[in-house]
């Protein structure tokens, strides 16, 4: 119940803000990501947007500048490189990250919508001139997935499932398309990894009623873990147990028949809909 309620606040104040954020670079198209939120990055979850390619980077709102990293001439040298860091309203922050190092502005001034920098090659990243942007939400102690608060005026990449398998408590997996029957019990539903996008949300049920729903809209941080709802809160190793599949949620099968719906969809609201019918022993 509370994680319904914490649910129903975050999409109701990101509705409220939908109009206030503008992309933090010149042109977007469906080309323009490296690396979506919620991505695999290393053993992690990424909390950015990787854009593919740019160079001027813009704030996408007022605020004010609470840090600057100058990279080498951190004492800690930052993992985001040269990068700033803007303190808006309602509680936001916005993160620029992996800057030229002589481009960066100052620490505590006003912005307004105009250049923070230019994009250079500070951070850790895999690829030259590759901005890294975050939202943070320094009161509920989450980061937001970014592309909800800004204008959709992009082409997305259409959804897809396949490589569906289960796994049991004990780490067994089960490629879908090859059985049948299954014991009952609790089954963790993974789906092929895409390289690039992140389902923005996922919802599987079981005979017609929804047995979990993961939303990849934000990251919570909670005792220096990174945990994505569902059902429950899934760490990372839960989300991405490998190198090539991705977390749908969690089921309980129970003996029976049982129609299995895997549902995902993207940020503009396209779903996929998937049905496989097994027998539960």
């Amino acid at each position: 119940m509370k994680k319904t309620i914490i649910s129903f606040f975050i999409f109701n104040f990101l509705i409220s803000v939908l109009s206030a954020f503008e992309w933090p670079v010149l042109e977007i198209n469906k080309n323009s990501f490296q690396s979506y939120f919620g991505q695999k990055r290393g053993t992690q979850i990424s909390s950015s947007i990787i854009f593919s390619d740019s160079q001027e980077t813009v704030a996408v709102e007022k605020g004010r500048t609470i840090v600057v990293f100058e990279d080498e001439d951190c004492f800690f040298p930052s993992t985001l490189g040269a990068s700033v860091i803007i303190c808006h309203e309602d509680n936001l922050a916005s993160v620029y990250a992996n800057l030229d190092k002589n481009s960066v502005l100052e620490k505590d001034v006003y912005i307004q919508g105009e250049s923070i920098g230019t994009v250079g090659n500070t951070g850790w990243q895999e690829n030259r001139n590759t901005l890294e942007f975050q939202i943070l939400d320094f009161k509920n102690k989450a980061s937001i997935n970014p592309m909800v608060l800004m204008p959709r005026n992009y082409e997305e990449p259409p959804v897809t499932i396949s490589g569906i398998k289960l796994r049991n408590k004990s780490g067994t997996m089960y490629d879908i398309s090859e059985i049948k029957y299954l014991a009952a019990g609790t089954y963790k539903v993974y789906s092929k990894k895409n390289d690039i996008t992140v389902p923005f949300k996922t919802n599987i049920l079981i005979n017609g009623i929804v047995e979990d729903a993961v939303s990849f809209d934000s990251i919570v941080h909670e005792n220096n873990k990174i945990l994505i709802s569902g059902k429950r809160k899934y760490t990372s190793e839960e989300v991405y147990p490998g190198n090539n599949m991705i977390l749908l949620g969690e089921v309980t099968l129970t003996p029976g028949k049982c129609a299995m719906v895997i549902s995902i969809s993207n940020l503009k609201e396209v779903v996929k809909n998937n049905t496989y019918n097994i027998s539960i022993y």
